[in-house]
């Protein structure tokens, strides 16, 4: 049901959502033009806002792999001691 991101290749709510809004931004603009929509400037927002919304989870999802790959800080002890 959902579109496949294509670097984790898991099922993407967000990518998904963002192909949506795209199209329908895509129809807008297209009837805007063709003077049937007096303004379609809210469809311009929503698609930058799921825009962000998918760039916003791809970056928690890598920072969250960083994380978890490391092994965390490590204490280095000094000669002094």
């Amino acid at each position: 049901m959902w579109i496949k991101d294509p670097t984790t290749k898991e099922p993407s709510v967000s990518l998904s959502l963002m192909l949506v809004s795209f199209l329908i931004t895509i129809i807008v603009s297209v009837l805007q033009v063709s003077k049937n929509v007096d303004n379609g400037g809210m469809s311009f927002e929503i698609l930058a806002l799921m825009t962000s919304l998918y760039f916003g989870r791809r970056f928690s999802v890598k920072t969250k792999n960083m994380e978890a790959s490391s092994d965390g800080p490590t204490k280095e002890k000094s000669d002094a001691e």
